[in-house]
């Protein structure tokens, strides 16, 4: 009969076949009787071993052919039937079935068995994962793309940052918790797939638990199994969750600069000559000039370090602030083309144009194409007066303007002509030499050692230039950029290349710049030259011996002047429209590139991992969902071989269980009507029940590691913990804006900023999913061990793998009230990746530090001389007064602070990368501060007498002012035994002008006249000799203002006589000199050590006092004749007769009008503008001339602490809003962890893990659970839902615990008890 059964099989195989099964008969029959007896004692034994057929054997297909033979390998072997399946008695009173033979033969003609396939695996629901993941790859490089090519996806303000770093990463929560489902259900069906195309071993069948390990145990099990469908899962999985930490950077809000063409402009000026007068040239183009090359003076607007003049344009509609505006615009470009001269032997010759007493050096230069005769190249002092006594050498510079091959003898004329397009610039330096009588003082023997000359022809051109610059000035000025973007060049009407060079010989003559220090020998160098010097790296007129120096520094200053004559003589009013280009920042939406690369290829891996899904799916595996207790003993009632096989293992540990069945091969077959789980033995080499080992005769209660002791306290712990920490890095945050240093805030930094802490969150949830986990696994097992359970909540229920919205709906409905908690701590902890990402933020935070630092100079008001040469105080206060430029280091409007140090400093200014970062940091320290001040009194009005005169200088438009002022003896030593003294005052008006005003300051020297005692001060007085103030402790500035009415009238019957009268009223003022001391709260910037205009110096009033002057009391006499000098005069209306002095005040920075200076009314106006105007300039004349720095590196001065500000120090910064929301969720899931663990049942519920199938059927096999009483005949052809509505279980209650009579004398758990889920009640007692 067994032979019958394999018909297919050849016939030539049928001896082997038969002898094999007789051997294997004889030799085993007896012991498989005995072993059924032994393993089984309540079943029924059967006698007859001729009647155990082949089914039971269950040959596998390789064994099968290893006995035939290898030449039969390919041989094709049919189903073996399945054998009538027989019941294994229950030890409970039987009861009724719910179904009959004729339903089940009906049914099964009807039906066949249906498969369960979840949804998540179907082909849709895999390729719309597909779908998914390759718009969500697409969607990630689209992003960047576009956040590329558009400088960001879209302008944003900080404040909405939420909305974009918690958007992403919430998408991809969703997607994880989507694509769990597929991961749990290729974890549960794997098992079943092996079996279905088995036979296999147990390990990767029935003990294969994919369920309840983390995912690095899993992926080393699926790898080893070779399960390619879990390990693609669960990388998956895992790449997702690295996908949600790189979400956390994505986006991130950067300054960005965007473009916005085609925006109207107006221009506001344009080059016009119409007005112009080359001889009214000024010195404010060369104090411009000088203002940016020494004195880091921006550019002013419309001009640049290309030597370019251009029209000024601004935008009609309002723009962002800082933004760059780029527009076509006319520019101004000057040029000198120089060549090097070749030059006679100088002679020397007194001329009848020059000084009488002076010597003129002159010399023939020529170049290939021009010649020039007799041009001068030098002079000598004038008298034999000399600057600097007892000295015999001089480097002149001079310059001159000649006409090329006219063969006029230029010696003849003091003025050469310039008319002409080819006028030549003669640029000499001559090594001047003389021989000195000491005790005479007479200079003999004037000579030129050596002459160096250049011949240069100066131009300029008018031509279109692409402009950008800032819309609004910054402190490096407008930042203009130009482009050449014209074909041709032109020439303004009125001002050809001649104008040039007049308009440059005006600037200069026009200009006093100082002495020119120790270069001034005979007498001042001129303001060329010192501007060459300066761009020469402060070298001396010596320097430009070298022919090279001089012709590159002659041509770089000569464009630098010419710019600045442009931008401010040649550029009118006007209001042209144009469009161009504005370039402005803002916050834009910005895409990380790490992070698109990240999450591009974890994406990319997902598109790929979900269609091999598609091939790799466990499908039709498992007629229902077997996760759940009643679908597995519904798969048992028809495994009776398997029931067999684990029946009394209910007890065992897993380690017993394995050892029992892991020489055994499972499978799964399926009929029409049935499915079951078949053993299959290697000819049952090894029987599958084996005598218990020693670990299976003591009990031991299963206890997973999420719900160990030490677990439990890590995890509520590491909850706790954190939230201490947070709130810690919260308290340091705020109390230090930010809690740590960052290098820098490129992107990859915020990517690690973000994904770090992201991380952190994520084995946080991990973690709570563990605990999750645990409780879902134990929850209808709880259920059941409480006893007296119904099956809807537990045999019928399991709430592992499915959302979470239905696992929540589940346990409430079940009262699984530790699975509830758990639901709620993993939902929260959802939340937490999402939330980290907007923890923390890189910010610019101020850092403040203390250091000591040391005095280094103190200051000698006795020290230099204010009457000649004053270090170009004069010059920077004219800076100041006209062009805004920034106060010099240590000085601010009236204050002068001594110079101070620290070692420590440099350490701090060399960890900046930057020049603008080391630029902002700033020192704030008090420090003692010297000011000057004027104590001025009015002359009273009657005391003053005006007599009006003819103006040498213009007879016909001015009339000569001489106010002749009586006043009282003022100082404090009266040699001279006077009461009185007169003061005369000249100044000019012009004529016929109502109101026109007249005025200037000037210096009282107090001594003898032509008349007796008088004081002298007539104005500046352009002398190279130094004057004393008289030093009797005397006023020593006074002040002179008139509004004036002017007129001339002629005589009828005498032409000749004219007679010149005036109405005015005129203030004149006397003035002491007075030094303070005070303390100041000042802050610099550094390492330049100016001032910071945005926190401006505070004098401490209370700490004031004025400085004595030795024996002359507070009474200080400095001649500030150059500064008088310095000051530039912008206006050169006709109307008016003011000094420089007064135009600085009415004209300048803060400017008052003149008409509210006048009279005693206006006295205190002037007089508190005069004392501004002299505080600000003697703030320069003391810190450039009266320094003293005698000590090393300040011993003996005084040491202060100071505080030194980093603006740019980037600090990582912790949000208070986030960290409190997750604070909340982490206290959350602490407070539900801990609840969990109390609510939660694990000590003595299962001995051994039930997520194999070997776990759970261990504890079904042997129970009425598994047989045709409970489980009807078709219940395989039932879905979980039909099954449910069957009704099967209802009426009956279902638990867990010992079944059985007690055998005597037995050792085993439960005392030969059977352990496992029945119907009834079970006795919980061991």
């Amino acid at each position: 009969s067994v032979i019958a059964t394999v018909t297919s099989i050849p016939e030539r195989f049928t001896q082997r076949l038969t002898r094999i099964l007789d051997i294997f008969f004889t030799q085993h029959a007896a012991y498989l009787t005995e072993l059924e007896r032994a393993s089984f004692p309540i079943m029924e034994t059967h006698s007859d071993t001729s009647s155990i057929d082949v089914a039971r054997l269950s040959f596998d297909r390789r064994s099968f052919e290893a006995i035939l033979g290898a030449e039969n390998v390919n041989a094709v072997h049919p189903e073996i039937p399945a054998s009538n399946q027989g019941e294994i008695p229950s030890n409970h009173n039987p009861q009724p079935s719910n179904t009959n033979d004729a339903t089940e033969k009906k049914s099964a003609q009807s039906h066949t068995v249906q498969m369960w396939n979840p949804f998540c695996l179907r082909k849709i629901a895999l390729l719309a994962f597909t779908v998914l993941f390759a718009m969500m790859f697409v969607a990630v490089i689209l992003l960047y793309h576009f956040s590329e090519l558009h400088h960001g996806l879209s302008t944003q303000a900080p404040r909405n940052h939420y909305s974009w770093t918690y958007g992403p990463t919430a998408f991809l929560v969703i997607v994880v918790a989507l694509w769990n489902q597929v991961d749990y259900a290729c974890k549960l069906l794997t098992p079943w797939q092996e079996m279905r195309h088995g036979p296999s071993v147990a390990s990767k069948t029935l003990l294969l638990d994919y369920i309840s390990p983390w995912i690095p145990s899993v992926l080393r099990m699926a790898f080893k199994n070779r399960h390619w469908a879990v390990f693609a899962s669960s990388i998956g999985f895992a790449l997702l969750k690295l996908t949600i930490v790189f979400s956390t950077a994505l986006l991130v809000l950067e300054s960005t600069v965007m473009t916005a063409t085609n925006q109207p402009f107006v221009i506001t000026t344009q080059f016009s000559a119409s007005n112009f007068s080359a001889t009214s040239i000024q010195q404010g183009p060369i104090q411009a000039y000088y203002g940016v090359q020494e004195r880091r003076l921006p550019y002013p607007n419309g001009t640049s370090s290309s030597d370019l003049a251009v029209q000024l344009f601004e935008p009609i509609r309002k723009v962002p602030g800082s933004s760059k505006i780029t527009a076509n615009v006319s520019g101004f470009a000057p040029s000198l083309e120089c060549e090097v001269a070749e030059t006679t032997i100088p002679f020397d010759a007194y001329v009848s144009w020059g000084t009488l007493d002076t010597r003129y050096f002159f010399t023939n230069a020529s170049t290939p194409d021009c010649r020039i005769l007799n041009a001068l190249v030098a002079q000598g002092a004038s008298a034999d007066h000399i600057i600097t006594k007892n000295a015999t050498q001089e480097y002149r510079g001079l310059y001159r303007s000649y006409l090329c091959n006219d063969g006029r003898d230029n010696s003849l004329r003091a003025d050469p002509s310039v008319n002409s397009s080819d006028a030549r610039l003669l640029i000499t330096m001559a090594d001047l030499r003389w021989n000195t009588q000491i005790g005479d003082e007479i200079i003999t023997n004037w000579r030129i050692e050596n002459l160096t000359a250049v011949l240069c022809k100066p131009s300029y051109s008018l031509a279109e230039y692409r402009v950008s610059f800032l819309d609004s000035p910054t402190d490096s000025g407008f930042l203009m950029e130009a482009t050449n973007t014209s074909a041709g060049v032109s020439q303004l009407p009125g001002f050809g290349n001649p104008e040039l060079v007049l308009s440059m010989l005006s600037a200069t003559w026009n200009t006093m710049l100082g002495m020119g220090g120790e270069d001034a020998v005979l007498y001042e160098t001129d303001p060329l030259f010192q501007l060459m010097a300066l761009t020469n790296n402060h070298s001396s007129q010596k320097a430009f011996m070298d022919v090279e120096v001089l012709q590159d520094r002659a041509s770089a200053v000569f464009r630098g002047m010419a710019v600045q004559i442009a931008h401010q003589y040649l550029l009118g009013p006007a209001n042209q429209s144009i469009l161009g280009t504005v370039e402005y920042t803002e916050n834009r939406l910005k895409v990380q590139r790490l992070s698109v690369g990240l999450m591009a290829t974890t994406l990319g891996l997902m598109v790929f991992i979900s269609i091999s899904e598609l091939f790799l799916r466990p499908w039709d595996v498992a007629p229902r969902r077997p996760d759940s207790i009643s679908a597995v003993s519904v798969i048992l009632s028809n495994s009776v071989d398997l029931k067999r096989c684990l029946f009394t293992l209910g007890s065992a540990r897993l380690s017993s269980i394995r050892r029992h069945i892991s020489n055994s091969l499972f499978r799964t077959t399926m009929t029409e009507d049935h499915f079951c789980i078949q053993p299959v033995a290697y000819l049952f080499e090894t029987p599958m029940q084996q005598p218990p080992k020693d670990d299976a005769l003591h009990l031991k209660w299963w206890q997973p590691v999420a719900v160990k002791v030490t677990t439990r306290l890590l995890t509520v712990c590491i909850l706790i913990v954190a939230i201490l920490v947070l709130e810690v890095l919260q308290r340091l945050s705020d109390q230090k804006n930010g809690f740590v240093n960052i290098a820098t805030k490129h992107g990859d930094t915020s990517v690690l900023i973000t994904s770090i802490p992201a991380m952190v969150m994520l084995l946080i949830s991990t973690m709570s999913t563990a605990l999750d986990s645990t409780a879902a696994t134990y929850a209808p097992y709880n259920a059941l061990w409480h006893g007296d359970s119904p099956a809807r909540r537990s045999i019928m229920v399991n709430v592992q793998g499915r959302m979470a919205p239905q696992a929540l709906f589940l346990s409430i409905r079940n009262r699984y009230s530790a699975v509830c908690f758990t639901i709620f701590a993993t939902f929260m902890a959802s939340f937490l990746s999402i939330i980290v990402s907007g923890l923390y933020t890189i910010v610019n935070i101020p850092s403040i530090q203390t250091l000591a630092f040391q005095q280094v100079d103190t200051f000698d008001f006795n020290q230099g001389s204010l009457s000649t040469d004053d270090n170009l105080a004069g010059t920077i206060t004219s800076l100041i007064v006209y062009q805004n430029l920034s106060y010099p280091p240590w000085t601010y409007q009236d204050l002068v602070f001594p110079t101070v140090a620290s070692p420590m400093l440099g350490d701090i200014l060399a960890a900046h990368n930057s020049t603008a970062e080391t630029a902002a940091v700033s020192v704030t320290v008090v420090l003692p501060a010297v000011r000057a001040s004027l104590n001025c009194s009015a002359v009273p009005s009657n005391a003053i007498k005006l007599t009006v005169g003819t103006s040498s200088d213009d007879v016909i438009n001015h009339a000569e002012l001489n106010f002749t002022a009586r006043i009282p003896w003022l100082c404090r030593d009266n040699p001279y035994n006077v009461s009185e003294i007169y003061w005369l005052r000249i100044l000019s008006a012009p004529l016929n002008v109502t109101g026109a005003l007249s005025g200037g300051a000037t210096v009282l020297a107090w001594g003898t006249g032509a008349k007796g005692p008088a004081v002298m001060g007539f104005g500046p007085l352009e002398t190279a000799l130094a004057f004393e103030t008289g030093g009797m402790g005397c006023p020593s500035f006074g002040l002179t203002f008139a509004s004036t009415d002017a007129s001339m009238t002629t005589d009828p019957h005498n032409a000749s006589i004219i007679t010149y009268s005036a109405e005015n009223t005129v203030t004149m003022v006397t003035c002491y000199q007075l030094l303070e001391e005070v303390m100041g709260n000042a802050t610099f910037l550094l390492p330049s050590f100016t001032l910071d205009p945005a926190h401006v110096p505070t004098p401490l009033e209370n700490t004031a006092h004025y400085l004595y002057n030795g024996s002359y009391g507070q009474n200080w006499e400095f001649p500030v004749n150059t500064f008088l000098l310095s000051l530039d005069s912008p206006d050169d209306s006709p109307t008016d007769g003011l000094e420089a002095f007064m135009q600085a005040i009415i004209y300048g920075r803060d400017g008052i009008p003149g008409t509210e200076l006048v009279g005693p009314g206006g006295l205190p106006k002037l007089l508190d503008a005069s004392n501004r105007l002299y505080s600000t300039y003697m703030a320069q004349a003391i810190s450039a001339n009266m320094r003293n720095s005698t000590t090393l590196f300040g011993q003996g001065l005084p040491t202060y602490q100071a505080n030194v500000t980093d603006p740019y120090k980037l600090r990582l910064k912790q949000n208070n809003a986030p960290k409190i929301t997750l604070q909340v969720l982490l206290g959350l899931m602490a407070l539900c962890s801990m609840v969990a663990y109390i609510l939660m049942d694990t000590k003595t519920v299962l001995p051994h893990n039930p997520c194999s199938i070997a776990g759970m059927a261990t504890l079904l096999a042997g129970s009425e659970l598994c047989t045709r009483r409970v489980i009807p005949e078709d219940a395989d052809r039932m879905s979980g839902r039909e099954l449910q509505k069957s009704g099967i279980f209802n009426g009956r209650v279902f638990s867990m615990g010992w079944w059985g009579e007690e055998v005597p004398g037995s050792t085993l758990p439960g005392k030969g008890r059977r352990f496992g889920i029945d119907v009834g009640r079970a006795d919980k007692a061991i």
